[in-house]
């Protein structure tokens, strides 16, 4: 019929016997508008909605509705049709429309980034599609499908500055964006995914995003510690006061803790510029810089290695000494991360934190990455 709607065949039937037909759903589960609408015939989807709006919202055997389907054809006039037709009729919502969500929890919108993200083609009307979307309900950007993404985390992911933008002009500003936000901050996924230029938007378009914590109460300062992300910790501890360096996740850690348990060394450089007295930054359990490092670094080592079958046990020791093969060792970083701090902690005023160290070639230093060939005992309050 190619969309002409004079041609339709079941213009002279009764209503109620086109009911039972339209009705009928394919073995996938699609109605005639699901059809219509995922192959562009504007005028025909457009007969079906206005004479079955019910279709509008109806749902195929993955969760589909048929502005789903339109979506993934990449059929921009057709899903302005189905957001006009759920306006005009007092049966549907285009809010409702426009936040139903599939099998996989994904919206009309989070359909749109997959498609954006998948072609290599129409990306400029995907774009156009995914901003009319977010024009006629901005709020949808928030939700979540059911691998924890939204449309405005998927949009940082993307790389596109345009719709990133586009996303954070249309939501609201403070609090209520951040009781709107669900699952992971578009902050974290920027500093995840390095898109520097998209943490850059977010703070001229949404400073307050920056103050998000996920989950666990952990902010972009500490994701992007325990990332070990240089350049964005820069850019984090430059645009924001240095209070946030000193804010605790639901564990009780600074920022600083996350770099030093995960041997980022150079963050932790960076780092502590901001703690003139990093001894006084104990986490919940009392643990001290220091100890996080030692902790995190002997998971998978044994507590007492003999190497060239000789006994380093030293005398006076506290039992819960670690010694470390640096050179065996699954985790090296961590015991570089432990030599580094050791040798800040000893040059410093707080050496009495430090109750031994001991290198098989003599005196520690900072290693940066150096060779890691010594055996090093450390024992920590």
């Amino acid at each position: 019929m190619n969309g002409d709607v004079n041609k339709f065949p079941f213009c002279d039937i009764e209503r109620e016997d086109l009911s039972e037909i339209f009705n009928k759903v394919s073995p996938s589960g699609n109605s005639l508008l699901h059809v219509a609408s995922s192959s562009g015939h504007e005028e025909m989807t457009q007969l079906i909605a206005r004479n079955f709006p019910f279709l509008i919202t109806k749902q195929n055997y993955e969760g589909n509705t048929a502005l789903h389907l339109a979506v993934r054809a990449h059929k921009l006039n057709t899903v302005r049709i189905l957001v006009i037709l759920s306006k005009q009729n007092p049966n549907t919502s285009t809010d409702t429309l426009l936040t139903m969500k599939n099998d996989d929890g994904n919206t009309a919108l989070h359909e749109a980034f997959f498609a954006i993200h998948a072609s290599k083609k129409n990306v400029n009307t995907l774009v156009d599609l995914a901003c009319y979307l977010v024009l006629i309900d901005p709020n949808v950007s928030c939700h979540q499908n059911n691998a924890g993404k939204s449309p405005l985390c998927m949009a940082v992911e993307s790389g596109n500055k345009d719709i990133l933008e586009y996303i954070l002009n249309a939501l609201p500003r403070g609090d209520a964006l951040l009781q709107r936000l669900q699952g992971k901050s578009p902050v974290h996924v920027a500093i995840e995914h390095r898109k520097l230029d998209m943490l850059r938007i977010i703070k001229e378009e949404k400073e307050e995003l920056l103050l998000l914590p996920d989950e666990e109460g952990n902010t972009p300062l500490h994701f992007a510690a325990c990332m070990g992300y240089i350049k964005e910790i820069r850019y984090l501890l430059e645009i924001k006061s240095s209070n946030c360096a000193f804010e605790r996740n639901n564990k009780g850690f600074y920022p600083l803790h996350l770099a030093c348990g995960n041997g980022h060394i150079q963050v932790t450089k960076e780092l502590f510029r901001k703690w003139p007295d990093p001894t006084e930054l104990l986490c919940d359990k009392g643990q001290s810089i220091l100890h996080v490092a030692a902790k995190s670094g002997k998971e998978n080592v044994d507590q007492q290695i003999d190497v060239n079958d000789r006994n380093l046990k030293a005398s006076g020791v506290k039992e819960n000494s670690v010694e470390v093969d640096l050179k065996n060792s699954e985790k090296p970083e961590q015991f570089q991360m432990v030599g580094f701090l050791g040798n800040k902690l000893k040059n410093g005023e707080h050496g009495e934190e430090l109750h031994a160290i001991i290198i098989e070639d003599g005196e520690l230093g900072d290693w940066n990455g150096g060779h890691c060939d010594d055996i090093v005992r450390i024992v920590a309050d």
